[in-house]
């Protein structure tokens, strides 16, 4: 789902081409002050086409579980970059000022949806600045 203030646009990440979604206003909303630690859940990509993107129906199954998500994210934070790889992997970047609340809600929804834990993973990045990702894949031009 992309809202008015989401960019979508293609980029190389790792050497993997990528598709970048970006709340454009995040930071201008103030999020990095509410909301100043990062959590990652990357999904797995379980059918791909040939040059490693999801195939059609694989791609409604990473939106509805996005969909289903969304709510327990906003409960705890927010969501602010999503990243669709070639390499076969979604991540969505969350940012919030209780991780482990939100990693472990995000966690049981995925169980309640089914969702096997081989075929996701929750963690948080290392480092001081847990809003690096956001400034590396945040548009130049």
């Amino acid at each position: 789902m992309v809202l008015d203030n989401w960019k979508v646009y293609m980029a190389k990440i790792d050497g993997f081409s990528t598709l970048v979604r970006i709340n454009m206003t995040a930071k201008e909303q103030g999020w990095a002050n509410e909301f100043p630690l990062c959590v990652v859940l990357t999904l797995q990509v379980l059918a791909k086409e040939e040059n490693g993107f999801p195939t059609e129906a694989e791609l409604a199954r990473l939106e509805t579980i996005e969909q289903a998500i969304l709510p327990v994210i906003d409960k705890h934070g927010k969501l602010a970059v999503s990243l669709l790889s070639q390499e076969g992997t979604q991540d969505l970047i969350m940012f919030t000022d209780k991780p482990t609340e939100l990693s472990s809600a995000v966690d049981k929804k995925l169980i309640s949806l089914d969702i096997p834990e081989a075929e996701f993973q929750l963690g948080s990045p290392d480092g001081d600045d847990q809003w690096a990702w956001y400034d590396f894949v945040y548009p130049k031009d």
